[in-house]
C-alpha cells in the first residue's frame, strides 16, 4: 500500500527535476507566440513567414530538448542513490552548449534548403531573415549562459578554497 502523505514530497522532487525542461520549452513557445502576435499586426505575409520559420526552428529545438531531457533521469538516478550530483553541473552545461552550437549549425544548413520546400517565393526571404535573427539570438543566449556558468563555477571554486583553508 502506498503512502499518500509522501506524494507532496515526490511531487516537489519531480518538479525540481522537471522545471528546467519545462522552462526551456515554455520559453521557446512563448518567444514564438510573441513573434506571431506581433507579426499578425504587420501583414499576412509577415505572419506566414514567421509562422513557418517558428515551426522549422521549434522542430530543431525540440530535438535538442529531447537530448537534454536524457540528463534528468540520469541525475535522478544519481540523486536517488545519494550520490553528489553537483559534480555534473559543468559537464551538463558543456553538453548543452555543444548541443546549442550543433543546433545553430543545423539552422544555418537548413536556411539554403528553404527554396526547395515549396513555400511561396515571396515568403522565402522573410523566412530566411527571421531564421537568421533567431540564430543570432540563440548564439547570444548560449554565449551568455556559458559566461554565467563560468562565473558561477569560479565563485564556487573560490568558496570551496575558503572552506578548505578554514579546516
Amino acid at each position: 500500500m502506498t503512502n499518500v502523505k509522501a506524494y507532496p514530497k515526490y511531487m516537489k522532487e519531480l518538479f525540481k527535476l522537471a522545471s528546467p525542461m519545462i522552462m526551456g520549452s515554455l520559453g521557446i513557445i512563448l518567444i514564438g507566440a510573441g513573434d506571431v502576435f506581433v507579426a499578425a499586426r504587420h501583414s499576412t505575409d509577415t505572419l506566414a513567414s514567421i509562422s513557418i520559420a517558428n515551426s522549422i526552428l521549434t522542430c530543431i529545438f525540440l530535438f535538442g530538448i529531447g537530448l537534454l531531457a536524457s540528463i534528468s533521469p540520469l541525475l535522478s538516478n544519481f540523486r536517488g542513490s545519494r550520490n553528489n550530483i553537483k559534480k555534473y553541473f559543468l559537464p551538463t552545461i558543456s553538453f548543452a552548449i555543444v548541443l546549442a552550437f550543433l543546433s545553430s549549425i543545423l539552422i544555418l544548413l537548413f536556411i539554403p534548403l528553404l527554396c526547395n520546400l515549396g513555400f511561396d517565393p515571396i515568403l522565402i526571404p522573410a523566412i530566411k531573415k527571421y531564421n537568421m535573427y533567431l540564430y543570432g539570438f540563440w548564439i547570444g543566449l548560449t554565449v551568455s549562459i556559458f559566461s554565467l556558468s563560468i562565473m558561477l563555477l569560479l565563485i564556487l571554486l573560490k568558496k570551496l578554497r575558503k572552506i578548505k583553508r578554514a579546516d
